[in-house]
C-alpha cells in the first residue's frame, strides 16, 4: 500500500495541533503576586435599607465632566418639551454633601443631572465658594444627619420658599432624571401639602415615609418641628422625620399627605 506524502503531512499537522490545544487547555496558568496585589475578595453590597457605606470612599473623575449641548445642530430641538415642563413644573434640588465629597461626587452632580433643576442648593458644613454650598453649624457624620436634615428644611423654608413647587432632598450619590420628576408630578396640585417618598417597615411597626420630594406646603417645611433649634431626637434622619412629623400638632399636621408614587400596574416607580 502506497502512502501519499500529502496524507502523511495532513495526520503530522493533525496531530501537532491536538497536542498543542491539550496542552494550552490543560496547563496551569501562574500569575505574579506582585499583578493581584490590591484584589479584595468580593463584599456585600447591602447592610440595611439606608445604607450609604458602600458608596462612601467611591469618587468621580477628577476632571471636569464634558456635556453635550442642545445647540450642537444634531441636538437642535430636542429639550423643547422639556423645557416647558420645567417652566411650567419648578424643582429646587436641595443635596447633602460634606467637605471631603466636595472634589469627588458633589461637583460631579452640579456637572451632570443637577443643571437641569430650576435653583440648585448644596447643604454642606464648609462653605465652598465654586460649588455653592450652603454652610450649616452641624457636625458631619452620619450621627449629624438629622440636625443638619432639619437645618436645610429651616433654610429651604426661609430663602427659597417662592422659589418652586416641589422640593426634592437628594444625597451626593443620588442620580435623578428630574425630567421624568417633573412628569411624574406634573398632575399634582403643588397648593395641597404632598410628600412622596417610600415606605419603609424597618424599626418601626407601622413603618416610616423615607425621601424624597415634597411641595412647599407639606407640614414639614416650616414648621416648628423642624426648626434647627428644634428639640427633637437625633438618630437616623429619615425615621425621626417621620416621627417628628407624626408627633406634631394636630393644626399644623392634619390635611397631609403621603404618598408611594405608582405606575399603572402599581409598581414603585423610579426616578
Amino acid at each position: 500500500m502506497v502512502v501519499s506524502r500529502s496524507f502523511i503531512l495532513t495526520l503530522g499537522m493533525g496531530m501537532f495541533c491536538g497536542f498543542l490545544s491539550f496542552y494550552l487547555l490543560n496547563s496551569t496558568v501562574t500569575v505574579h503576586p506582585r499583578y493581584i496585589e490590591g484584589i479584595s475578595p468580593p463584599q456585600s453590597i447591602y447592610s440595611h435599607p439606608h445604607s450609604h457605606e458602600d458608596l462612601e470612599n467611591a469618587a468621580g473623575p477628577e476632571g471636569n465632566v464634558a456635556m453635550h449641548s442642545h445647540s450642537e445642530p444634531h441636538h437642535a430641538g430636542e429639550d423643547l418639551e422639556a423645557e416647558q415642563l420645567k417652566a411650567k413644573v419648578r424643582v429646587l434640588c436641595w443635596v447633602m454633601t460634606n467637605p471631603k465629597n466636595h472634589e469627588k461626587k458633589a461637583r460631579h452632580i452640579k456637572a451632570t443631572w443637577a443643571r437641569r433643576c430650576n435653583k440648585l442648593v448644596f447643604i454642606s458644613s464648609v462653605e465652598d465658594k465654586e460649588l455653592g454650598t450652603v454652610a450649616v453649624n452641624v457636625g458631619e457624620g452620619r450621627n449629624h444627619l438629622w440636625e443638619k436634615t432639619k437645618a436645610a428644611f429651616s433654610y429651604v423654608y426661609t430663602n427659597h420658599y417662592n422659589d418652586a413647587d416641589w422640593f426634592l432632598k437628594a444625597d451626593d450619590d443620588t442620580y435623578v432624571i428630574v425630567e421624568n420628576l417633573r412628569y411624574m408630578l406634573s398632575p399634582y396640585d403643588a397648593s395641597h401639602p404632598l410628600w412622596f417618598g417610600c415606605r419603609f417597615k424597618k424599626y418601626m411597626k407601622q413603618g416610616y415615609m423615607s425621601g424624597a420630594f415634597l411641595n412647599p406646603k407639606a407640614p414639614m417645611l416650616g414648621s416648628p418641628i423642624y426648626s434647627a433649634t428644634s428639640s427633637c431626637p437625633t438618630g437616623t434622619h429619615e425615621r425621626r422625620r417621620w416621627l417628628c412629623t407624626k408627633s406634631g400638632s394636630t393644626q399644623k399636621i392634619c390635611g397631609r399627605r403621603n404618598t408611594q408614587p405608582q405606575e399603572v400596574q402599581a409598581r414603585p416607580r423610579r426616578i
